[in-house]
């Protein structure tokens, strides 16, 4: 280049314009070339960058639909035994064969797991600006409505949590545990009259509001699922173009 341009100005000096124009267009030439060169090399580095986020967001995926899945058989088995609860206390009868589940169900009452998002790979996107990386729109709007949803969730079933809370005083007060464990499936022994948690009506009414917003949270929980399916989804439609 340096000698090109020494070979330019001595052409000025000689007024030998052809020769200059000649030598200014290669020189512009290869200028333009060196730019398209490391175009192509950045775009390449970016399309391989990309394929990493989407190959790291596709895991993501899996182990929120896998974790989620979980919570949800988890969160049902919850509401089954809930569900003995509220209609032996409206039957006002207790069969024999509902007791460990009439007992698991007051012991676990409004318990539920939280919904499931995998964060790491969206939040590195957005907080360096590589989500330009990411050149399907669809996918783009995908991501961003997903995390929206989820937000969305999270505080419609902290409110709920928090009604939930409310009504757990009111229950908690009338049993004593005797033993139980966290799992679903975990016997629990307690110390409690039937006859007269089903003859309390405030006792009844506060369970049958924890019920309720256990069962909002549980259908919430399911939305999230189905959502986090779709998103997985359309990270391997984008993954596999």
């Amino acid at each position: 280049l340096i000698m090109i341009l020494r070979k330019f100005a001595r052409s000025i000096q000689e007024q030998n314009w052809f020769t200059a124009v000649l030598e200014i267009t290669i020189v512009v030439i290869g200028i333009f070339l060196g730019l398209q060169v490391d175009s192509l090399n950045e775009e390449r580095k970016d399309r391989v960058l990309e394929q990493q986020y989407l190959e790291r967001l596709h895991a993501d995926a899996i182990a929120a639909v896998e974790r989620q899945t979980y919570a949800r058989n988890w969160n049902e088995e919850r509401l089954r035994t809930q569900t003995v609860v509220i209609e032996a206390l409206r039957a006002r009868h207790l069969p024999p064969d509902l007791y460990d589940d009439f007992s698991v169900g007051l012991t676990g009452a409004g318990n539920h797991n939280p919904l499931i998002w995998q964060w790491g790979t969206v939040e590195e996107l957005y907080s360096t600006g590589n989500i330009r990386l990411i050149r399907d729109l669809k996918l783009r709007n995908l991501i961003s409505a997903t995390e929206t949803s989820y937000q969305h969730d999270v505080e419609i079933i902290k409110a709920l949590t928090q009604k939930i809370h409310i009504s757990w005083g009111q229950i908690s007060i009338r049993f004593d545990p005797v033993e139980y464990g966290f799992s679903p499936n975990d016997p629990a022994k307690l110390r409690f009259d039937f006859e007269t948690l089903a003859a309390d009506d405030e006792f009844v009414a506060a369970f049958s509001n924890l019920h309720r917003n256990s069962t909002i949270i549980i259908a919430i929980s399911d939305q999230h699922l189905e959502s986090l399916r779709q998103f997985e989804a359309g990270i391997a439609r984008a993954h596999n173009q």
